[in-house]
């Protein structure tokens, strides 16, 4: 496990998560739909530069999440638990509890970001 954010470590989150994630039968289909079925290693570069400029300052990141997540076709409000779970469990396997604890934690504050602008309707509950 590792005692500290870097880009290897994140690199390792990253890739792992995303192994998860397309052999997940609900998740994988969205992700392989959007990404293609080959190399992902630029998606992987982008969210190593996304949460490293989260969790390291590094400013590296100039992407636009809302807008990235509007064009996925097939996503729902019911795919984020799944990817919040997938994610704290990677995070967890990768980072000692301290800095697990703090992944999930922006993670779960993204994903309700991301839920709130994508499908927020009055009387339709976010992430727990």
């Amino acid at each position: 496990m590792d005692d500290e954010f870097s880009r290897v470590s994140l690199h390792r989150l990253i890739t792992n998560f995303y192994t998860r994630l397309r052999a997940d039968p609900d998740l994988g289909p969205i992700f392989v739909g959007r990404l293609g079925d080959g190399d992902w290693s630029e998606h992987f570069e982008k969210l190593v530069d996304f949460w490293s400029d989260i969790l390291l300052k590094t400013k590296l990141y100039n992407g636009r999440p809302m807008p990235a997540h509007m064009a996925v076709p097939g996503i729902s409000p019911d795919h984020f638990p799944l990817w919040l779970g997938h994610f704290g469990e990677v995070a967890r396997e990768t980072f000692t509890p301290p800095l697990a604890d703090e992944l999930v934690n922006r993670a779960d504050m993204i994903a309700r970001g991301l839920q709130m602008g994508l499908f927020y309707r009055p009387g339709i509950p976010v992430v727990n």
